[in-house]
């Protein structure tokens, strides 16, 4: 009757090695795979454990993408004898590297020399490349966020620059302006501006859209000013002339 028992327990603990979804080795002091299941194999490439062994595959320097990440994880086990969770990258038969997380311990004799590892790794690949890819996108929507932040000032600057609408209907009661930029700046603007004997008024297309068109028309508003104001230019002609010049 125990003797059953131990069976059952035995061919519980197959099937549960057999069939894991983590890949569960054992390997030498040499680095050499000694025993795995087939999950371990498939995820190095391996159509199968006893291929895997049979080919000599070691976790070695050429096993790791990053050599250093194998001196780390000896280190860590020469100290505490078990890692978990140690994220690293593979290369499998075929030579693709893989991400796997591993999860290692050593065993010792009563001497405290050590016999052999076992542990087990899964592949984290995909989850990797969604982190990556994430990462990606948190840096595009920061750098957008920033672009965005800093068109919503050349907005606010560009709007400081265009004359008050209740302004202009205080002089002219009956006027309108429609200013609809196709992007949050563009490059169209009006100007107004009031003399003592009358008014003129600009309405302008400036070349280019978005920010381009912006610094256009921040350039512009000041050409104008300077012209109407500075420069005392009243003819239509000779201010567009003049604002052709600058």
């Amino acid at each position: 009757r125990l003797f059953a028992k131990v069976e059952e327990s035995e061919k519980k603990f197959r099937s549960l090695y057999e069939n894991a979804v983590e890949g569960i080795y054992q390997i030498s002091r040499h680095a050499e795979i000694t025993r795995a299941n087939p999950a371990m194999a498939k995820i190095l490439g391996y159509d199968s454990e006893a291929e895997m062994i049979a080919s000599g595959y070691k976790f070695d320097d050429k096993a790791y993408v990053n050599p250093k990440d194998r001196e780390e994880l000896a280190r860590v086990l020469a100290e505490d004898d078990r890692i978990m969770g140690f994220e690293t990258r593979l290369y499998r038969k075929d030579g693709m590297p893989i991400w796997v997380s591993l999860t290692a311990r050593s065993l010792r004799d009563a001497q405290g020399n050590i016999l052999c590892y076992e542990g087990a790794i899964v592949d984290i690949s995909e989850n990797k490349e969604r982190e990556k890819a994430e990462k990606k996108r948190e840096i595009a929507e920061a750098a957008n966020r920033k672009i965005m932040e800093s068109i919503e000032y050349a907005k606010a600057i560009q709007r400081s620059l265009l004359p008050n609408p209740d302004d202009v209907r205080r002089n002219i009661p009956l006027s309108f302006f429609i200013w609809m930029p196709r992007d949050v700046v563009g490059g169209d603007i009006f100007s107004v501006d009031f003399l003592d004997d009358g008014f003129i008024i600009a309405v302008i297309d400036c070349t280019g859209h978005g920010v381009p068109g912006a610094f256009m028309t921040m350039i512009a508003c000041s050409g104008l000013n300077r012209i109407i104001k500075d420069e005392g230019i009243r003819n239509p002609g000779d201010i567009l002339g003049r604002l052709n010049y600058m």
